[in-house]
């Protein structure tokens, strides 16, 4: 209760100080925040944050590793599966929702276009390929603590673009260079399976 009547006490002070927030870095038109004093405010939650965010990994790795470790190997071999399964497959469901949006809504095409342009269904199938590419490569990190800070990411960058005339229509055929690179972010995948499979040699001993 605590916690959800700080939440609402949070929220109705948020939305009363809103009207007094300054647009410039001065006190003008009877405005009573700048900036500069909203970052002092924002100060103790943001270091309470961090403190979560510092927690999650150490709670994580020893939850999953004590868990497994207290169960016998066939127990623990079926839950590690279901869990690596289950995240496995909502990322790759992630993943495919968002290339669909993508080609269906096509953000930042504007309409009244006097050429008619198509999307490059090869192209968008190398990005689904490489997410799930990248999504195996995370499953086996090669730095276990450089796991806990980056992960590992396909980036495209454009070769060049070409113009193909078919069908009284213009289409666009973009050629892409695949690059691997590190991102900054937890390798959940690579952490998650080398806790399952930690707890389970532990469990054996």
């Amino acid at each position: 209760m605590t916690t959800i009547a700080s939440v609402i006490i949070g929220i109705g002070v948020g939305l009363g100080l809103r009207g007094l927030k300054c647009e410039t870095e001065q006190y003008i038109n009877g405005c009573r925040l700048t900036k500069e004093d909203i970052a002092y405010i924002e100060f103790p939650g943001a270091i309470f944050i961090n403190i979560l965010k510092l927690l999650i990994l150490p709670l994580i790795v020893s939850s999953i590793i004590s868990s497994l470790a207290q169960l016998d190997a066939q127990s623990s071999g079926k839950m590690g599966l279901r869990a690596l399964i289950y995240y496995f497959g909502t990322t790759i469901i992630a993943a495919i929702v968002g290339i669909i949006l993508v080609l269906t809504i096509q953000p930042g095409k504007r309409g009244g276009a006097k050429e008619a342009f198509k999307a490059d269904s090869k192209s968008a199938e190398g990005r689904t390929i490489d997410t799930i590419l990248d999504l195996i490569r995370n499953l086996f990190p090669d730095n276990i603590v450089q796991a806990a800070f980056q992960t590992l990411g396909t980036k495209l960058t454009v070769n060049k673009t070409i113009g193909i005339d078919a069908n009284n229509a213009t289409y666009n055929r973009t050629i892409y260079d695949a690059k691997l690179e590190k991102r900054d972010g937890i390798n959940v995948l690579g952490l998650l399976l080398f806790c399952i499979l930690f707890g389970i040699i532990i469990s054996r001993l």
